[in-house]
């Protein structure tokens, strides 16, 4: 999702990078140096959900009305599961201020929540126009996702026949091992880890269209890192379990262009041929415990926490805000 306030922050901590001696092997079983290379953690904090919605609260019944506080109180809606309540406070907020970007924005969001694509998909195109570069010009996989959600409401198998965005064309045009990662390629991973960032929260088991979203970045980063790679075709194989016998493959073939030695996929051993790149934890096959311990952080998250939020006046909010 997007335009939550520190959402980033709060329930997906990017780990971001200044590293200087980071080697990876891309999909021909070369090394090569990767300079400023960063990835994702997945981190959910739902007690921090709870204290910033308060804290916003508090702003309000103080009279402070901005609409700057009230989409925010509304966001953390959001965040805390109060879907409906969310929706009805961006509904009202979106008439009385169509041309604020974060307030179109966050009305898209809560549309999408409560399953109404067709409007979202309007919200976001508003937001778009508004400002096209926001969100460090990440905002185009949004829209394809929502454009995505839509053709599933009329071909349930449209994921498994379609890519949800052209990234792994893309990267494929633009990626060069010899820049280390830097250039427009670099920037296109920027934007998925930012987009990530904002709809992991929201993402769970069965959802196809993030599945295959995630299929299609690691094919993307093959270019680049085939650990990273890993990663997200089991985050993919979670989402989406349809496209696990295409996913066991590729993780398969990513196994056996590292150095000699055994690791398991699915609980069966795999011999890995030998490779002399340098070393490094990327130049290290992934380990099944590891990657486990890291898509169970999807399976396992805590629960959205809400019972404790008592919404304000939703229409009470919306007529004061200015």
């Amino acid at each position: 999702m997007k335009r939550i306030p520190l959402c980033l922050i709060l329930l997906f901590s990017l780990n971001a990078h200044a590293c200087l001696n980071i080697f990876a092997v891309d999909s021909t079983g070369k090394a090569h140096y990767l300079e400023h290379w960063f990835f994702f953690s997945i981190e959910f904090k739902q007690k921090e959900i709870a204290k910033n919605c308060k804290a916003v609260e508090k702003k309000l019944l103080a009279g402070d009305y901005s609409y700057k506080n009230v989409s925010d109180y509304g966001a953390w809606l959001l965040m805390a599961g109060r879907f409906a309540e969310g929706l009805d406070l961006f509904r009202g907020l979106s008439k009385k201020f169509p041309s604020v970007y974060e307030v179109n924005a966050n009305t898209a969001v809560a549309y999408e929540l409560n399953g109404n694509i067709d409007s979202a998909l309007y919200w976001e195109n508003a937001a778009l126009k508004i400002r096209p570069s926001a969100h460090n010009n990440s905002e185009w996989i949004h829209l394809k996702i929502l454009e995505a959600r839509k053709e599933l409401q009329s071909d349930a198998g449209w994921c498994l026949k379609n890519n949800i965005t052209g990234v792994v064309n893309y990267v494929k045009e633009y990626y060069r091992p010899e820049t280390h990662g830097e250039g427009r390629s670099m920037e296109i991973f920027r934007q998925f880890i930012d987009q990530l960032g904002e709809r992991f929260p929201f993402t769970y088991a069965g959802d196809k269209v993030m599945g295959k979203l995630m299929m299609e970045l690691g094919d993307a980063y093959q270019a680049a890192s085939i650990y990273r790679s890993y990663y997200c075709y089991a985050i993919a194989k979670y989402l989406y379990p349809a496209l696990a016998e295409e996913l066991n493959e590729k993780m398969r073939l990513i196994l056996m262009k590292y150095p000699a030695g055994q690791t398991k996929l699915d609980g069966q051993s795999i011999t890995l041929q030998k490779n002399n790149s340098p070393a490094s934890k990327e130049m290290t096959a992934p380990e099944e415990r590891e990657v486990t311990q890291f898509v169970n952080k999807l399976v396992h998250r805590p629960a959205i926490k809400n019972n404790k939020i008592k919404p304000l006046n939703i229409s009470e909010l919306v007529k004061k805000a200015v």
